[in-house]
């Protein structure tokens, strides 16, 4: 039964490592993002509403040192490179502003932090909302005769949901052994305490030393 559920883990860390990014919230503020290298992931922002003619500067920050930082004017949906590596990508619709990074290297890995600040119109105000993204890079490269071949990720879900679902299926009946097992030893006590007992011994009270009767002479 350890076997199996060991096996199942396996098979999923091997699932993830197929696909290029993989992404998933530990927290509500927190949001975790796995990426090959050179690959591509975005940064998130605070998503905020707000009227046209607002402008907001945007700053994003690794660790605690400042990256880039950019200012933007709320109604519009475009996409701009502000620097080799890193792109703005707007979505006026959804209210999302996201930092692009492009080419990761191992380097490039930590805890990413945008925050907002309303510039315009004054008064110049720290927006309280902030968004951290945890960048982890996997330093995989994959052998070259391999390339070209797609994606083979495909393989490894049945392959775990069939894991999964034999690993519960033994835990189950493994329970319901255990249960009626101790359900026989309990009924098996309780008829050994209710048998008949034999009536105790009554020993005999002691009548002493008995002598022969001496016959005499006629």
């Amino acid at each position: 039964m350890n076997i199996c559920w060991i096996l199942t883990i396996l098979l999923s860390l091997c699932f993830s490592s197929t696909a290029n990014v993989i992404s998933y919230n530990i927290f509500d503020d927190l949001h975790v993002v796995q990426v090959r290298v050179n690959g591509t992931t975005p940064v998130c922002c605070p998503k905020l509403k707000g009227k046209n003619g607002e402008e907001r500067l945007y700053t994003l920050l690794l660790g605690g040192s400042e990256i880039r930082n950019h200012s933007y004017d709320i109604g519009s949906n475009y996409s701009e490179t502000v620097k080799e590596g890193l792109r703005i990508q707007v979505n006026k619709m959804e209210y999302t502003f996201k930092f692009v990074l492009s080419g990761i290297t191992t380097q490039q890995a930590g805890v990413y932090t945008c925050k907002v600040q309303n510039t315009y119109p004054p008064p110049v105000e720290d927006v309280k909302e902030m968004c951290q993204t945890l960048v982890l890079v996997q330093d995989y490269q994959g052998p070259a005769g391999c390339e070209g071949h797609g994606d083979v990720g495909w393989i490894w879900k049945p392959l775990f949901w069939i894991n999964l679902v034999y690993g519960l299926a033994v835990t189950i009946i493994a329970l319901a052994c255990c249960v009626r097992l101790r359900k026989g030893e309990g009924t098996q006590s309780d008829y050994m305490n209710t048998r008949p007992r034999a009536p105790p011994r009554v020993l005999k009270k002691n009548q002493g030393v008995q002598h022969p009767v001496r016959m005499g002479r006629y």
